[in-house]
């Protein structure tokens, strides 16, 4: 009885030519390193609140940051928190990013997390 060795050394070296030719193609098809998020930013609120009323709102949002330089906006799948609800509590808008109104006087830290990585911002209640 002839019996078919598939594991031999002949066909290992097959699948390491094999392996060795993917790679190679994957490499000059530009498909290096898969991409991965390496930072979220959190846009808006930089002018602050607009006037120092009880409710007035400012409006965020988040981009996330990817390590082949590719930004995206990733409102939908963003939490979002206040430091001090007392100072300015945050809204989830969903797809529109988040609306933060102000409570009273002070500094609040609002922070977006988007697939475990965090980014902040700080804005600050005027007094009335």
């Amino acid at each position: 009885m002839t019996t078919n060795r598939i594991d031999g050394p002949r066909a290992r070296a097959r699948r390491g030519r094999a392996a060795l030719g993917l790679a190679a193609l994957a490499a000059l098809a530009g498909c290096a390193e898969p991409s991965h998020l390496i930072g979220l930013t959190v846009a808006g609120g930089e002018n602050g609140f607009s006037s120092s009323y009880p409710g007035s709102t400012v409006r965020l949002y988040p981009i996330a940051v990817y390590s082949d330089g590719v930004v995206e906006y990733v409102a939908a799948e963003t939490d979002w928190v206040s430091s001090a609800t007392s100072v300015a509590t945050v809204v989830d808008l969903g797809s529109e990013g988040a609306s933060v109104a102000q409570v009273a006087p002070g500094e609040v830290v609002i922070t977006a997390t988007y697939q475990d990585v965090s980014g902040s911002v700080t804005l600050t209640v005027p007094p009335p």
